[in-house]
């Protein structure tokens, strides 16, 4: 860059200098986002979706499906996004102050499967030192690939825990992680919690100090893990709060909540960090939940949070231990600008069996936090059950009866103890470690549709024990759904391991914007639909029946494919030839031969329903002549009163007349004689309806 000095006559003794830059002045363009691509592009909630382009500096828009996705990492190059609950298959939207931008295919979105299998053999971290119980905690990245296994009794209860990712379908060991500044054996790895990328872990350390309690931060960079930063205690809990106790990693792994539930006597208590440029700093004071029983609830016993890390959801196991029965609740906390505020009155289920139930004991929350599972492991004299609340306009209910699964005989499996949940919150995991089987504990899985719940499949179990493992101890799902891990922590006498289980995603059934059957002309039904998300539809079958049964086939219409746009259908049924009331459905059939029905539209045939025909005859007419005008069929009466309109050939308007049907023949009569010959249009105008007839002047 050159620079020019220029020195300006003397002005009252003064000298300026003025610095003249040879480049001139330049307007600075606008930074307009550009979508390069995206993957993957089928996916379900909670899918991490990779978007690359350009300009992705301060976002002020971040849609795919329609909806908000939550941000996980953006560099301005490379952003990585959370699907969140409500989207729908659609478009990848990103935008700035100075525009947006739109991916050229759309997100195309999916269901998680139900089925789970396992995956692999068993997981147990090398370089253990003792008896470490690995799978005490457990906890797994958005998209399955990375995986979290503490250990709090390894190397002498000073504790450890295991980083595992996957490539293809196996696990490999990635590292052992130890925290530095404990004090004392901390038995790290108590509680495990990942963020959504798998790039950021907690790691609880319950007995450090003496049982004050501490948390740890790792990061991983470039598959290299360390230390970040100083270990987490929070103010104002007390000598032996046992803080870490339980932990939870917003998505973007910049929020972290830590539960310490021996604080103040058992009150118990739940902390907030927050991560800024690397440094972690505590969010406000200690929250303790308004309506805890004589305030030994042990809040922080289990703790949740949402997706972008404004809600949170703590668990207290021992609310009511004062009147000598542990109901336990939960508490809700959101955040404004920083600020923390308990949500609404404590959770507590409905439908326990009296005594201990230990509501708290686990909880889990969805991606937006709109749905929370809170298990209570000892209802029913230990048997156990999990209780379903969901969110609505900031005010929470119970959604149906407690959540128990199938159990082997006499047996309290503690079901509860462990809980999780998808993104969207329609997978729910319940572990249960005490069932009496020959493995020692298990999970069942739980899936919702349409607001109910139902247990889907038979308890699992990972093969590859080694004595009774205690299987069910944690439990956590990916956000997508696909990948579930389950912890048993004394597997082979307490060195303890991890089992893996997957499912496939399934393709969304398609659905049903709208359907009709509307009476047309000459005893014809026509039936119209439209549709979205047709992603694995093949055709369209339309049935009637005349009696709600026994319905047939009158046709098949062909779908739009691999579609997740709008599309819209109709098929006219010409094969009705008596009166009657006739019931219409559509069979939607997919690729693989699986179907289902649309809703059934009812339709009533008879004459006053039936359009007319018109007809005007003479046709030709001789000038002079006189025409008459008729409607056959549509229960047209003489009396009723239509409109007719005459035009010529240019369409120009010559007469109109409106009378009652007996009555305007005469007048049009009377202006036909009176023109020239040629051709000419008659409309006819009734209840809405136009029909234009051609006709002859000789």
């Amino acid at each position: 860059m050159k620079q020019v000095t220029r020195s300006l006559p003397v002005v009252t003794g003064i000298t300026f200098v003025v610095l003249l830059f040879s480049t001139g002045w330049q307007r600075l363009q606008a930074q307009v986002p550009a979508i390069t691509n995206f993957t993957p592009t089928t996916g379900t909630v909670g899918t991490p979706v990779t978007i690359t382009g350009s300009n992705f500096s301060n976002l002020q828009t971040l849609t795919i499906g329609g909806v908000n996705a939550v941000p996980v990492s953006n560099d301005g190059t490379t952003l990585v996004a959370i699907v969140m609950p409500g989207a729908t298959a659609g478009s990848v939207v990103v935008g700035n102050a100075d525009g947006t931008a739109t991916a050229g295919d759309p997100f195309t979105l999916q269901a998680s499967g139900s089925t789970f299998t396992q995956q692999n053999n068993k997981l147990v971290g090398a370089g253990n030192v003792g008896n470490g119980q690995q799978g005490h905690s457990v906890s797994i990245s958005a998209d399955g690939n990375t995986a979290i296994v503490g250990a709090p009794s390894d190397n002498s209860n000073q504790g450890a825990a295991w980083i595992f990712t996957r490539t293809g379908t196996v696990w490999a060991q990635e590292a052992k992680l130890a925290g530095t500044g404990a004090t004392g054996a901390a038995k790290q790895g108590y509680s495990v919690a990942i963020s959504a990328d798998g790039n950021t872990v907690l790691m609880g350390g319950v007995e450090d100090n003496s049982g004050m309690g501490a948390t740890w931060v790792f990061n991983r960079n470039a598959g290299v893990w360390s230390q970040q930063g100083s270990k987490l205690v929070g103010t104002g809990g007390g000598a032996t709060s046992w803080q870490g106790c339980s932990v939870a990693l917003s998505a973007d792994g910049n929020t972290a909540v830590v539960g310490g539930y021996q604080s103040g006597g058992n009150q118990g208590g739940t902390w907030v960090f927050t991560r800024n440029a690397g440094v972690w700093t505590q969010q406000g004071s200690k929250l303790f939940g308004t309506g805890a029983v004589m305030n030994t609830a042990g809040q922080g016993y289990s703790v949740a949070i949402s997706g972008d890390g404004n809600t949170i959801l703590t668990g207290g196991y021992m609310d009511g231990w004062a009147y000598g029965t542990a109901i336990g609740a939960a508490w809700v906390f959101t955040r404004a600008a920083g600020v923390w505020t308990q949500q609404g009155a404590k959770l507590t289920g409905a439908g326990y069996v009296a005594g201990n139930v230990a509501q708290g004991s686990a909880v889990a929350l969805s991606a937006d936090g709109n749905t929370a599972l809170i298990g209570g492991y000892s209802d029913n004299n230990n048997k156990g059950a999990a209780w379903v609340f969901t969110r609505s306009a900031g005010v929470w209910a119970q959604q149906g009866g407690k959540l128990v699964g199938t159990i082997t005989g006499l047996s309290n499996p503690q079901q509860g103890y462990s809980v999780s949940l998808s993104a969207d919150g329609n997978t729910a995991l319940v572990g249960g470690w005490q069932d009496a089987n020959v493995i020692g504990g298990g999970m069942w899985v739980f899936k919702r549709s349409g607001g109910n719940w139902a247990q889907a499949g038979s308890r699992l179990n990972g093969y590859g024990n080694t004595t009774a493992a205690y299987q069910g101890r944690s439990v956590a799902v990916s956000a997508d759904g696909s990948t579930a891990i389950m912890g048993g922590h004394y597997d082979a006498f307490s060195v303890g391991a991890a089992w893996i289980f997957t499912t496939d995603p399934v393709a969304l059934p398609l659905y049903w914007l709208s359907v009709d059957a509307q009476v047309i002309q000459k005893k014809e039904v026509k039936i119209s639909w439209s549709t979205t998300e047709e992603v694995n539809t093949s055709h369209f079958e339309i049935q009637r029946s005349s009696a709600n049964e026994q319905y047939k086939t009158i046709g098949t219409v062909q779908a739009a494919g691999q579609s997740n746009t709008v599309n819209t259908y109709t098929l006219t049924d010409k094969n009705i030839f008596t009166e009657g009331t006739y019931y219409y459905r559509i069979k939607q059939v997919d690729l693989d031969g699986k179907f289902s029905y649309s809703p059934v539209k009812t339709v009533r045939l008879n004459a006053a329903q039936e359009s007319a025909t018109w007809q005007v005859y003479p046709n030709p007419v001789k000038r002079g002549e006189p025409v008459n005008i008729t409607a056959i069929g549509g229960g047209i009466q003489p009396g009723e009163v239509i409109g007719v309109q005459l035009t010529n050939a240019a369409g120009q308007t010559i007469a109109r007349v409106k009378d009652a049907l007996s009555n305007v023949a005469k007048p049009i009569s009377d202006r036909i004689s009176a023109l020239t010959s040629g051709v000419y249009t008659m409309i006819i105008m009734h209840k809405g309806e136009r029909k234009a007839l051609q006709f002859i002047i000789q």
